[in-house]
């Protein structure tokens, strides 16, 4: 009898689910854009920031954490972005629920997708944006294990760093390709190039870029800023701030390889900096 009490949550799951999607997509005209977007970067620890953001009482979470709307989803057979924007504004509360309060989303594509600051500077040319921002290599050690641990790699590290740029140069300017979206270890990681078309199209105040170091260190500290950005009560204190999709590996990464890929980001690194006017502890 238990098991099947248990069974009971899961088996309405998607079926409630549908219903309010339904509600949400009928009541799509009088709901709100975003005041904040989360656009990255993957593997940075964007999930733990939107954890922390969505117990802001003066925060209001989207209906799901990823919306996939400026970069048009992770389905190469669906484009997110030509159902419009009342689709992505069903996404969000309605100006009643959210009187006094923002709204906001996070999808970690965004920074890196070659199109999204221009169709969100487009639609919200309002909203504020964070940036947060990981050790390069770290990033796309991370970004290999996670690949891997879905079944989307087969490759060796090493071998699949070095494919890469074949990898991704067949591809062209598909930006839906399961390739473009899983083996962009180190592009992801050039974080200069990627801020730069949000800088020339942004105000400097819209924009926030943080350190996922620092963030993790301090996230208190950090918080106080992330809320003083978003414009809300940045005196307000969160009970617990637990790191969130949180997954280390276990297997050793050859030193020659970190190595290769110190090198590689460094010139990139320097660039960022430049660009910032401030150094990481990268």
């Amino acid at each position: 009898m238990a098991s099947s009490k248990t069974r009971i949550p899961d088996l309405l799951k998607q079926p409630v689910k549908r219903a309010l999607w339904a509600y949400r997509r009928a009541t799509a005209a009088s709901r709100r854009l975003p005041d904040l977007i989360v656009i990255g970067a993957q593997k940075a620890g964007t999930t733990s920031l939107h954890a922390w953001l969505t117990q802001h009482p003066q925060i209001v979470p989207p209906f799901e954490k990823e919306v996939h709307y400026f970069d048009g989803g992770l389905d190469p057979h669906t484009d997110n972005f030509v159902k419009g924007t009342d689709w992505y504004r069903a996404h969000f509360p309605t100006g009643a629920v959210a009187a006094g309060k923002i709204a906001f989303e996070t999808t970690p594509l965004y920074l890196f997708h070659p199109l999204a600051a221009s169709r969100i500077k487009e639609q919200v040319p309002n909203a504020k944006l964070i940036a947060v921002l990981r050790n390069p290599v770290e990033r796309a050690v991370s970004h290999y294990f996670h690949t891997r641990r879905n079944g989307g790699e087969t490759f060796a590290m090493a071998d699949a760093f070095a494919a890469e740029e074949q990898r991704l140069a067949v591809i062209g300017e598909n930006y839906s390709s399961p390739n473009y979206i899983r083996h962009s270890y180190k592009a992801r990681g050039r974080y200069a190039e990627q801020l730069d078309r949000y800088m020339q199209l942004f105000e400097k105040d819209q924009l926030l870029i943080i350190d996922s170091e620092g963030l993790f260190e301090r996230p208190a500290e950090y918080m106080q800023r992330v809320y003083a950005f978003a414009g809300v009560d940045a005196r307000r204190t969160i009970g617990e701030l637990r790191a969130r999709n949180v997954a280390p590996h276990k297997d050793r990464v050859d030193p020659q390889l970190r190595d290769e890929l110190t090198n590689y980001f460094r010139p990139h690194n320097q660039a960022l900096y430049e660009m910032l006017g401030e150094e990481f502890t990268w």
